[in-house]
């Protein structure tokens, strides 16, 4: 073997041990916080989006992580993340959506327009979480009392909220470990 052939294998191994270093930091970084999107993996691990994309697409195809497509955002979770939870996750990613859903895990029988003010945004902006997380299937609506209809959170929702749940923050901080299994 010549100098160059092996200059240029030495260089291909480098390559692929930084290909697999990359990968493993992708890899915790999802684990870390599932439902993180790619442009967040991307800002967060200082890597370009199209290196993130490659990376995810190694490892979906190893069965380590899913990407699920929700608007014109990706989020990405662990390999066997329970749906449930998945969609619990995507359904709370704004602090809006998550003020509103404490404010019906606490009120669930409270007007739009008393939500409203006791969060300090527009009856719209309420009625447009309430639609997200409806969509995402986090919230149905049960019978009324007085002239409201009450409101009701998933489990999987309501145990993201017990804590102090922060859509910047690791999301299996607040999930309970047997949800996650």
């Amino acid at each position: 073997m010549d100098g160059m052939e092996l200059g240029n294998r030495a260089s291909a191994i480098e390559r692929d041990v930084g290909d697999q270093s990359n990968r493993e930091r992708v890899y915790r970084a999802i684990v870390g916080k599932p439902g993180i999107s790619t442009s967040a993996l991307a800002t967060t691990l200082g890597l370009c989006v199209p290196t993130i994309v490659y990376h995810l697409g190694k490892l979906e195809n190893e069965r380590l992580v899913t990407r699920e497509r929700s608007g014109r955002t990706t989020a990405c979770f662990p390999g066997g993340f329970p749906p449930q939870v998945k969609a619990a996750i995507r359904a709370l990613t704004e602090p809006a959506t998550v003020a509103v859903a404490r404010q019906i895990l606490q009120h669930p029988f409270m007007s739009t327009a008393d939500r409203a003010r006791a969060i300090g945004i527009t009856p719209q902006a309420v009625n447009r979480q309430i639609r997200k997380l409806q969509r995402e299937g986090q919230l149905r609506r049960v019978g009324q009392l007085g002239g409201t209809r009450g409101l009701v959170l998933t489990r999987e929702a309501e145990r993201l909220l017990a804590g102090p749940f922060d859509p910047g923050e690791p999301a299996t901080a607040h999930v309970p470990r047997g949800a996650r299994d």
